[in-house]
């Protein structure tokens, strides 16, 4: 059996009964430690998305900090360039540019606004991002300086909230550091935030450079590391879910979960993870995790059919139920484990639930197993 600590996952019930219901509806009619709120020379905003249909949209709100302090911890590894900083910023407009990237990571939009050190900017994607209606991606934030090359010069504090109708829950953001880009003597990983087309980052391969690469996140989950093997390993916590047939096809009391998951690193295809029960009982499973941007419906019954909430480039997945135990609804968590990359790399995971509210739960991170082989087809919880 695993070591994995059993961790029951309690629901809190806010009496709001309209998004159930919703939900209800769709399902069936085919419907390293993280630091948030960090500042950060530059910011990822993982996911991004406005669908008139569906009623989503993605709110984006940003400050400049005039400062920040010596003692902030995830400072000195998200913002090397910029702090600390002994004086406050001179009180003129700073020029910011954000970069909207899709699921794969294909750059499709791109802007900027001006904004003085300690206002606050609002970038809502409906009026922004409109014509990428239906379109999931991911935003980037960088400073001037950052956009053309050179060592951002300011911060960034980022909040970012995603509303489904009238519901709404905050989207976690993550700092990034901005350092000067290099071309033939290469560049440091802390300045590989959007490389240039003859730009290579020193510590990442060749062969596993995109068009498009990351400094990684100090503030995500860190996925490799040069010369590694073995895996790392985080905790996604599910929605309940309804073990058996359900009667006469209600699946009240069920909360279907959207996993977001984010990667710089390579595409994983299929990654082995395992079902966690409220005693500890587990089977074993795999998701899709093919692009940059990776959304996967949990369904909530192994007969759910595909709600109507479709979102592109979304995939479904029904999960094993773990063996033994009574029918009914169920609690559990899903433990994911990705081959560690030989180069640095991180991801970014997060569970979205659809129950009697919306509710975001970031990853519980585990973290890295230097010393475990390499998954393969017949591997089974880390012991």
């Amino acid at each position: 059996m695993s070591s994995f600590p059993n961790i029951h996952c309690n629901t809190i019930f806010h009496g709001r009964r309209l998004l159930s219901f919703f939900f209800l509806i769709l399902f069936n009619t085919n419907l390293h430690a993280i630091y948030q709120g960090a500042a950060g020379e530059a910011i990822l905003i993982p996911l991004v998305i406005y669908d008139s249909t569906l009623s989503i949209n993605t709110t984006i709100s940003i400050t400049i900090p005039d400062k920040i302090g010596f003692a902030q911890i995830p400072n000195e590894a998200l913002a090397p360039h910029t702090s600390p900083a002994d004086e406050s910023l001179d009180p003129t407009a700073k020029k910011i540019h954000w970069i909207f990237y899709d699921h794969q990571g294909l750059r499709r939009q791109d802007g900027y606004f001006n904004l003085t050190p300690n206002a606050i900017y609002t970038l809502d994607w409906k009026s922004i991002g409109s014509i990428q209606n239906g379109r999931p991606g991911y935003v980037l934030l960088v400073t001037d300086a950052g956009y053309n090359g050179d060592d951002a010069d300011f911060n960034i504090f980022t909040e970012a909230k995603l509303s489904i109708g009238l519901e709404s829950t905050n989207i976690p953001v993550f700092g990034m550091a901005d350092g000067a880009d290099g071309l033939d003597s290469g560049t440091d990983q802390s300045g590989c935030l959007v490389q240039g087309l003859n730009e290579v980052c020193k510590d990442t391969p060749q062969q596993y450079q995109p068009l498009l690469s990351f400094s990684p996140l100090s503030s995500g989950i860190l996925t490799g590391k040069d010369g590694e093997i073995g895996e790392t390993v985080f905790d996604l916590m599910l929605g309940k879910r309804l073990k058996g047939y359900p009667f006469f096809g209600l699946i009240i009391g069920t909360e279907p979960t959207l996993l977001v998951i984010w990667n710089d690193g390579l595409n994983y295809t299929n990654a082995m993870g395992y079902v966690y029960g409220s005693n500890g009982e587990y089977c074993s499973d795999v998701i899709p995790l093919n692009h940059r941007l990776n959304l996967v419906w949990i369904l909530p019954t192994s007969t759910s059919p595909q709600p109507i909430l479709k979102i592109p480039a979304t995939t479904y997945k029904s999960l094993c139920f773990p063996p033994g135990g009574a029918s009914g609804i169920q609690s559990q968590y899903f433990t994911l484990e990705l081959p560690t990359n030989p180069f640095q790399s991180t991801s970014v995971a997060f569970s979205l639930i659809m129950g009697t509210d919306m509710r975001m739960i970031p990853a519980r991170e585990r973290g890295r197993f230097i010393t475990e082989p390499l998954l393969s087809s017949t591997a089974g919880p880390l012991n």
